[in-house]
């Protein structure tokens, strides 16, 4: 089914605002009216942003369609966007391809199509997030590892450290309405995909960026974990305010949107993008769909 909810992008400059009545107990929160239009605004990426413009080899091995899909500090993973299953890796330095993976097909051992590639190059390790709530796990080379077969489903899946990924976990957006009975943000580890640590985003009703009208169903699947200058954003649809995250499990309020996407109809939920030392990415959806159309 193809995604036509609404997406307007939010550019803001970074402003401080304190916390008022009802909200977050802490000095310095941002504020952020999802129900307001803001200007647009140019900005030239140079000027906030350090570029780096890496020309990838092309021949006939490395012929790609060019969607980055990680990126470490000595390798580029690359693929095609017809999902054909080919993963290019690219030298992060000089661009020259070093070889080309394809795992994909029925068996226990491949991927039947690629969601999500985590690149792990502290072990040497490649994570693909396959249909079936599955993440197969290949060397640099593309020899087959393990597999991690999870019971829920997973999503905004990163490399967290030398032994874990975060993740979060997708089986709220089933239980819309209901009271929330665990965790969705997670550390998974990267040996048998057990969950090694839960974080919980404080919020009492699960809330999420659905729309059905009995019969059909769809969802709004945006970044719920994201990471700029080493820093982890945790959010939910389900809570009004975003979280910045530590290592030793510390979250810290960041973000607050008004007014509660609880109160409005239809909803607008906010997400992050990334962040500079000037600027804030924002994105607002608006849970609306038209199933005739």
């Amino acid at each position: 089914m193809k995604q036509t909810n609404t997406f307007l992008a939010i550019i803001l400059l970074v402003v401080l605002a304190g916390c008022g009545e009802n909200k977050q107990s802490t000095d310095d929160l941002i504020t952020v009216d999802v129900s307001k239009s803001y200007p647009k605004k140019e900005l030239i990426l140079q000027d906030f942003m350090d570029v780096e413009y890496i020309a990838l080899e092309t021949t006939d091995e490395f012929l790609t369609q060019g969607l980055v899909k990680d990126v470490g500090k000595k390798c580029l993973l690359v693929t095609n966007r017809n999902n054909d299953g080919d993963i290019f890796i690219f030298d992060r330095k000089t661009g020259k391809g070093v070889r080309k993976i394809n795992r994909q097909g029925p068996g226990a051992e491949e991927y039947t199509r690629i969601n999500e590639i985590i690149l792990d190059e502290s072990n040497g390790e490649i994570f693909v997030k396959s249909p079936g709530n599955r993440i197969l796990v290949y060397d640099l080379y593309g020899k087959f590892k393990r597999c991690l077969n999870l019971d829920w489903e997973v999503s905004s899946v990163f490399d967290y450290d030398k032994n874990n990924l975060i993740c979060y976990d997708m089986s709220d957006y089933h239980n819309k309405g209901k009271e929330r009975s665990k965790a969705y943000h997670v550390i998974l580890s990267k040996q048998d995909g057990s969950i090694t640590r839960e974080i919980f985003i404080p919020f009492k009703t699960i809330n999420a960026p659905i729309v059905t009208d009995g019969s059909n169903f769809v969802a709004s699947f945006s970044y719920q974990i994201r990471l700029s200058h080493g820093q982890w954003t945790l959010m939910d649809a389900s809570a009004d305010t975003l979280y910045n995250y530590a290592p030793d499990g510390t979250l810290t309020p960041f973000i607050v949107r008004t007014p509660s996407a609880h109160n409005m109809q239809p909803e607008v939920f906010l997400y992050m993008g990334i962040h500079t030392d000037r600027y804030y990415f924002m994105e607002t959806v608006k849970n609306v769909f038209n199933f005739e159309k």
